[in-house]
């Protein structure tokens, strides 16, 4: 693994800490008032420590760490995942991740059916996304399962320079129905981001994604998986 790499799993695991201790927080001040100013300081060093993790793993995907990225997942353009993980996860899938278009944060849905691919194990597909002026850009989708995880590599069609990836946790847990995780991309606005991923068999209503993603089981599940997986 080079230095760079190390850096970049470092940066992703303080910008997760630094989430669950802002999530947990902000949680306890609504609940338990006896303690609210503790949980506000939680919460305060949680959204410092997230802002950190987030600024310096962005900085460290620019460039060339997002091609180093993708040779280090998924190795000449595709994860070797277990074949039942492949086939469990094969099909059509609603994915939903969060975008910035000036300055309001906004759901973004798409519809893609993920394919088993050439190589053994692999699983591609393809979906389509409005752009900043609500025109429909496809995108490719490489796709692998590590230890539940679901990793997504994408990039949008003739334009193999603007990568995403997304981390999706529980993929292969058939009690889920909605798997959460996370996404490195670019906005409408033109800026990189890290944002909250939403996986179902089936559309999620508006008012369910707010409160799945916000949940504080979920989060800290999804920060002690990646942590210590």
């Amino acid at each position: 693994m080079t230095k760079q790499k190390a850096r970049a799993i470092i940066y992703f695991l303080i910008a997760l800490s630094g989430l669950m201790a802002l999530s947990y927080g902000l949680l306890k001040t609504e609940t338990n008032k006896e303690d609210i100013y503790l949980y506000m300081v939680m919460a305060s060093g949680g959204a410092s420590f997230f802002g950190i993790g987030a600024g310096l793993l962005i900085s460290t995907m620019l460039g060339t760490e997002i091609d180093d990225l993708k040779e280090y997942f998924f190795n000449e353009e595709h994860i070797s995942s277990k074949h039942e993980d492949a086939k469990y996860c094969s099909g059509e899938w609603n994915l939903y991740h969060v975008s910035l278009k000036k300055d309001e944060r906004v759901w973004m849905h798409g519809v893609t059916n993920f394919r088993i691919g050439k190589e053994p194990g692999s699983l591609q597909g393809e979906i389509y996304w409005s752009d900043k002026k609500n025109n429909k850009k496809k995108y490719i989708l490489n796709v692998g399962i590590r230890s539940r995880k679901l990793i997504i590599l994408g990039y949008q069609e003739n334009e193999t320079e603007q990568h995403l990836v997304m981390a999706i946790e529980n993929a292969t847990a058939p009690n889920i129905d909605i798997k959460c995780g996370i996404q490195l991309h670019e906005t409408w606005d033109g800026f990189p981001d890290i944002s909250p991923v939403l996986m179902s068999r089936y559309p999620i209503t508006d008012e369910k994604l707010d409160n799945v993603w916000q949940s504080e089981a979920e989060i800290q599940k999804i920060t002690i998986s990646f942590s210590y997986n």
